[in-house]
C-alpha cells in the first residue's frame, strides 16, 4: 500500500512538472500510470488472499477456486514438476506412495479432496505472483517500443 501511495505521489509530481501545452502525454507518465494501475490490482488481490487465508475452516471457498487450483496443479503434476503444495502433504504419504487425503495426479481416477482455505490462499499467492511478474515484464519490454515509435 505504501508503494501504491508513493507511485501516486510520483505521478502527481510528474504531471505538475509537465507543460500544459504539451501535445502528447509523456511516455514516463504513461509507464507510471500503468505501474500504478498494476499496483492497485496487486493490493486488491492481496486483500483477497489475506481474507481467504484467515477465513475459518468451516467456511469453504467457492467451487470455482477449487477447480482453478486443481486445474493448474494437475498441469504441474502431469508435466512432472513437483506440486507446490506437496511439502504440506509429505507427512500424509502412505506405504503405497499415494496421499491419504485423496489428492492424486490427473492420470489416476481417484477423486480430489477439497483444498483448505490456507492451501487455496497459498496457490493464489503463487499464481498471481507469476501473472503479475509476466505482465510487468511485458510492460517493460513494450516500453522501449512505444518510446521509439513516439519520436
Amino acid at each position: 500500500l505504501t508503494v501504491l501511495l508513493a507511485l501516486a505521489v510520483l505521478l502527481t509530481l510528474f504531471s505538475d512538472s509537465m507543460p500544459t501545452t504539451s501535445k502528447h502525454t509523456s511516455v514516463l507518465v504513461v509507464f507510471l500510470t500503468v505501474t500504478l494501475g498494476m499496483a492497485a490490482l496487486v493490493v486488491i488481490f492481496t486483500i483477497f488472499i489475506i481474507r481467504l487465508f484467515h477465513q475459518p475452516e468451516h467456511e469453504k471457498a467457492p467451487k470455482w477456486m477449487h477447480s482453478l487450483a486443481r486445474k493448474f496443479l494437475q498441469l504441474k503434476c502431469r508435466s512432472g514438476r513437483i506440486n507446490q503444495l506437496d511439502h504440506l502433504y509429505q507427512s500424509q504419504i502412505s506405504e503405497n506412495d499415494k496421499p491419504k487425503d485423496g489428492r492424486v495426479c490427473l492420470e489416476s481416477s481417484e477423486p480430489f479432496a477439497p483444498y483448505s482455505n490456507k492451501e487455496l490462499a497459498e496457490f493464489f499467492d503463487y499464481f498471481l505472483f507469476g501473472v503479475f511478474t509476466v505482465l510487468y515484464i511485458l510492460v517493460l519490454l513494450c516500453f522501449p517500443i512505444v518510446l521509439s515509435t513516439s519520436t
